[in-house]
């Protein structure tokens, strides 16, 4: 299973997520990120803060342009 995807029911419960809420490939997406309105800094696959799962921080939050 790729890193840093929601695995369980439980879990995607847990997030608040609704399934709209997950990209095609089961990553939270960017939009549900935002509305959450912080960073985890669990290194998510579409992270809009610019953390990266190396604990990288690329900066400030991107508007997907």
């Amino acid at each position: 299973m790729p890193e840093n995807l929601i695995s369980s029911t439980a879990d995607k419960a847990a997030t608040g997520a609704t399934p709209e809420d997950f990209d095609e490939n089961g990553a939270l997406s960017r939009d549900f990120l935002l509305r959450r309105g912080h960073c985890c800094q669990e290194g998510c696959r579409n992270c809009p803060y610019g953390f990266t799962a190396g604990g990288e921080d690329r900066g400030t939050v991107s508007n997907g342009s």
